[in-house]
């Protein structure tokens, strides 16, 4: 009996050994539990710290930094060139420039810089040009105006008559010697020699005119004209004072006259007549 009693009391005790360490390593897990849970909440909070930091980063970030970070992200190479800023120059052009810069500034000759001796160059050139263009303008003759009126001594002369289209004709202007008469040939001797003075062709030869009559029929009045010319005027006669080109200058002068159509002195020019008159 009391080994039965002493058996049955180790298999209690036993199982309260048991039953003790049972719940002596129950508190050990839900401890090792509870660390083990610490730990991961302070590694999601880091985690969400780090997030955060990195979600800030990009929300500061210029478009041109977000485009970067996104090539970069899928592993391709940007080229320096591509990272330029709008309006900013790549080093080895500020390099050049630099350089540029600095060839410009080197001294050549004494205390004179490049720039300096750049500028004078183009500045003696300016200089002697317009010099050049002020000397020509002063000393040039032209030979066509070397003449000497004392030398014309050959006389030629032309005659025709004019129509004054707004000129009513007057008994008066029969006499020569009337005031009508002697005021409306001086009026046409003024107009023609204004017309022949003023000729670049003709001009130098041109001596006189004058008027020796009127007539009827609005007034038709006759004219003549005096050119001189030096003794050799073979060519001149042929060609600058022949009646084609004198009858031609004085319509095209009074083409361009300006004398209004219905002044009293208006000039028909497809009347004109002119021929060569003898002494």
């Amino acid at each position: 009996m009391s080994n039965e009693y002493i058996a049955l009391r180790k298999i209690t005790v036993g199982t309260a050994a048991n039953d003790s360490s049972h719940t002596d390593a129950e508190p050990a897990e839900d401890q090792q539990t509870a660390t083990d849970g610490n730990h991961l909440a302070k590694d999601s909070t880091e985690e969400i710290h780090l997030l955060s930091a990195d979600q800030v980063t990009v929300s500061i970030k210029t478009p041109n930094s977000s485009a970067r970070s996104s090539v970069s992200s899928h592993g391709s190479a940007t080229p320096a060139g591509d990272r330029l800023q709008e309006g900013q120059t790549s080093p080895a052009v500020q390099s050049k420039t630099r350089k540029v810069l600095s060839d410009l500034n080197a001294v050549v000759v004494w205390r004179l810089r490049l720039w300096m001796v750049i500028t004078l160059i183009f500045a003696l050139i300016i200089f002697v040009i317009v010099l050049s263009l002020i000397l020509c303008s002063v000393l040039y003759v032209d030979e066509d105006e070397k003449f000497d009126r004392a030398s014309f001594t050959v006389p030629r002369l032309f005659k025709g008559t004019l129509r004054l289209v707004n000129q009513n004709f007057t008994a008066a202007l029969l006499s020569s010697d009337s005031p009508e008469s002697l005021a409306l040939s001086e009026n046409l001797r003024e107009q023609l020699s204004k017309v022949f003075s003023s000729s670049p062709a003709l001009g130098r030869f041109f001596n006189s005119a004058g008027t020796s009559s009127f007539s009827n029929g609005s007034v038709i009045a006759s004219y003549w004209l005096k050119f001189m010319l030096p003794p050799d005027q073979g060519e001149l006669v042929q060609y600058t004072l022949s009646r084609e080109m004198v009858r031609g200058i004085l319509r095209q002068q009074l083409y361009d006259q300006e004398l209004h159509p219905q002044d009293p002195l208006y000039i028909d020019p497809t009347l004109v007549q002119m021929e060569v008159a003898t002494q």
